[in-house]
């Protein structure tokens, strides 16, 4: 039977719901101030220091000459630079929101060819589409790790094709995303060479993938990075129930896999504060498809790096299910649930399962929006309420105003929620870094004093107030724009 024109246009719907709705989370977000220094402003900066053919550098956290590639080794920013000149700050934001949509697009086609009906690929399609942790991950900044779990779908969708070219070119684009990605990407790869399934050619070419995403993840952490990092090491493990290091937290996996497994569902941290995050999570991944994913041949492999950088880091922000930390699930989750079904022989069955996976999918996306153990705010997220449309802390047009007089040369030290507005020049620093030097002090009385705590924070903004060494070109309230005379 031929679809009649609904079901034509039903990807399309999809596709497009999903634009705007990750539109009005992102995008809404950074027009009313809630992206940050961390990590948007950090890497919008990085993002123009590429542009201008330099190396990037951490001059807006830190103040010093280190190389930004020395933190995660991230190489999508020079390739992403130029669109600066198009985007202005909110270039990642576009490129994030489009790949994380362009993947839908990869799962639908992917499930199409494997399942072989229009209605049971568009619910797989749906089911990417609003993972939670994909909303999760659009409420809160930018980060890399959200365009490669865009481009994995298309990867994958080539890769049973035999389009080996496409493959190899994806596989490497995944890569440069940053480090732990190559991790994740090796496991699956290595879970797909195992299969006896396919053909010998398919294993050979997952294997000898497998092999570069080991061998690039080994040389970035082991080598790169840490001859980059001014500690010489790798700054990011995070890990300290596994040991001091990359190397001693996979002996300790080794040799102690149960005490290892124990750590996902337990509070390591010590602090009650933290009880009931873990389970938490535990619960949005198994109502979202987490048994049967684990059923998929490598879809289960690529989630063992995903849960253990998850469960075993030392953050208890990071086992929750917000922030960036649950973006790569969506494709994993969307892929492996396909190859799932299409295993299954009854239609019937697969109808059933495929709806069951969806509303419950549903179910925890408006979980996260509307209420969860983990504390998060929900006006960055809860696209369907009228604070989300507005700041009560800021007159959101006349700071925009004010911001965009600042001259293009001028130094400015900045509160973290107005750094992403001002990352495309010289010299930009989050508040307090060389307030004493720049020309322009940016900050608000009424937003989070971060990295101060608020009493320093309230002495520190007074003290400038009253020492006469500025004059106040902007107060509206609460917010100040200081000149230095």
């Amino acid at each position: 039977m031929k679809p009649n024109a609904l079901q034509r246009a039903a990807p399309v719907l999809v596709l497009v719901g999903a634009v705007l709705l990750y539109a009005l989370i992102s995008l809404v977000n950074h027009a009313h101030f809630r992206t940050y220094a961390l990590d948007l402003g950090y890497y919008t900066h990085g993002l123009y220091q590429y542009s201008r053919l330099r190396w990037a550098r951490e001059l807006m956290i830190h103040g010093s000459g280190h190389w930004m590639l020395g933190d995660h080794f991230d190489l999508y920013l020079p390739i992403l630079s130029p669109l600066r000149y198009v985007l202005g700050t909110s270039t990642l934001l576009w490129v994030q929101l489009a790949a994380l949509a362009l993947g839908s697009v990869g799962v639908y086609r992917y499930a199409r060819q494997r399942l072989g009906n229009r209605p049971e690929a568009l619910r797989v399609m749906a089911l990417y589409s609003f993972f939670f942790g994909i909303l999760s991950a659009l409420a809160f900044d930018y980060h890399s790790v959200a365009v490669a779990a865009g481009l994995l779908p298309w990867w994958w969708a080539y890769f049973v094709k035999s389009r080996w070219a496409w493959a190899w070119g994806l596989w490497i684009l995944i890569l440069a995303a940053q480090e732990n990605v190559a991790l994740t990407a090796g496991f699956l790869a290595l879970g797909r060479s195992l299969q006896a399934s396919g053909s010998p050619k398919a294993r050979r070419a997952a294997f000898w993938m497998a092999v570069a995403a080991f061998l690039w993840f080994g040389l970035v952490v082991g080598w790169l990075i840490p001859h980059l990092n001014p500690k010489g090491s790798y700054p990011l493990f995070w890990y300290s129930a596994l040991g001091s290091s990359p190397a001693d937290a996979f002996h300790y996996v080794i040799r102690h896999p149960l005490d290892s497994l124990k750590i996902w569902f337990t509070n390591h941290s010590g602090q009650p504060a933290w009880e009931g995050i873990k389970t938490e999570t535990w619960l949005f991944l198994c109502c979202a498809g987490l048994p049967f994913v684990l059923l998929s041949g490598p879809w289960g492999w690529a989630l063992l790096p995903l849960l253990g950088q998850k469960f075993w880091h030392d953050l208890p922000m990071v086992w929750s299910v917000h922030g960036q930390y649950n973006v790569e699930l969506a494709p994993v989750f969307a892929l492996g649930i396909t190859d799932f079904l299409a295993s299954r022989p009854s239609a019937a069955f697969r109808r059933g399962l495929g709806w069951l996976l969806l509303c419950c999918n549903v179910g925890v996306s408006l979980r996260l929006m509307d209420r969860t153990v983990a504390f998060s705010d929900k006006s960055r997220i809860r696209w369907y309420a009228l604070e989300h449309y507005s700041n009560p802390r800021l007159p959101v047009r006349r700071v925009h105003f004010s911001l965009s007089q600042l001259p293009p040369a001028a130094s400015v030290s900045a509160q973290s929620p107005f750094v992403p507005h001002l990352a495309l020049r010289d010299s930009v620093f989050q508040f307090p870094l060389h307030y004493d030097k720049c020309r322009y002090i940016v900050f608000s009385q009424n937003e989070n004093p971060y990295p101060l705590d608020t009493q320093n924070f309230q002495n520190l903004t007074r003290r400038l107030l009253d020492s006469g060494a500025f004059e106040i070109q902007t107060h509206d309230a609460a917010f100040y724009i200081l000149r230095r005379k």
